[in-house]
């Protein structure tokens, strides 16, 4: 699926490019896009499985914070966030 995936094979452009400009430090660009690409499927699939809820636009919001943290996570280990 990686192989021929034009989101993934765009994110592996990004993060090097990120690398690169020393914007964040990046492995394997190819594996942490396969993460990161899965991780937002992850959240989208578990949002339809559960369905609507109580607030929509509060669920959106939750679910695009937890992302949020969760990328920048992945690409800045080291920074602590004072949100957490």
């Amino acid at each position: 699926m990686r192989n021929d995936n034009a989101v993934i094979t765009q994110l592996v452009g990004l993060l090097r490019e990120g690398d690169a400009a020393g914007v964040w430090e990046v492995e394997d660009a190819t594996l942490t896009a396969v993460i990161l690409f899965n991780a937002l499927h992850g959240v989208a699939d578990d949002a339809v499985a559960m369905g609507p809820a109580g607030d929509p636009v509060a669920d959106r919001r939750r679910r695009a914070r937890a992302l949020t943290r969760f990328f920048e996570q992945a690409l800045h280990p080291d920074v602590v966030d004072p949100d957490i």
